[in-house]
């Protein structure tokens, strides 16, 4: 927030634990921060319109030393409600039945590595990660009562 907090242009922003924005999941490892820009008439510079704010939005956290997670930046869509983000998905099929989520985890991060090399597309992200960890819990009504009287 501190990063965000320090680009001129932004005027306002809210951050949100738990909410991945793209995809509007909650999950404990996400977060989301939404600015507001200040008005036109006080954006003067370069450096504070939407391309300047985002140079400056990326060297802010690269200096915020932020290495276990991916930030990424993402502008309204230009067409509103035709998605989150301006831009498009893909998604990516693991095919072979060996499931090494670690592997696969290599072959994605390749994937967008590439694909960020193409002038068309700029700037590639995944939320793809093996190191995240994923539970599968079963409640039932019984055992929900077990636990909410301890």
């Amino acid at each position: 927030m501190k990063a965000v907090k320090e680009t001129p242009g932004v005027g306002h922003f809210a951050a949100l634990g738990g909410l991945n924005f793209v995809t509007f999941a909650t999950k404990p490892n996400s977060g989301t921060i939404f600015c507001q820009l200040k008005p036109w008439d006080e954006r003067e510079t370069l450096a504070e319109q939407v391309p300047g704010i985002l140079d400056v939005l990326r060297k802010n956290i690269a200096a915020a030393g932020v290495k276990q997670a991916n930030v990424n930046l993402f502008t309204p869509p230009p067409i509103p409600g035709v998605g989150q983000t301006a831009g498009f998905t893909m998604e990516i099929e693991q095919q072979q039945t060996s499931d090494d989520v670690k592997a696969f985890e290599a072959v994605v991060n390749n994937f967008v590595a590439e694909a960020s090399k193409h002038p068309a597309i700029g700037r590639a992200a995944t939320y793809y990660g093996a190191h995240t960890p994923s539970y599968s819990v079963t409640v039932t009504v019984k055992s929900a009562r077990k636990w909410a009287f301890r």
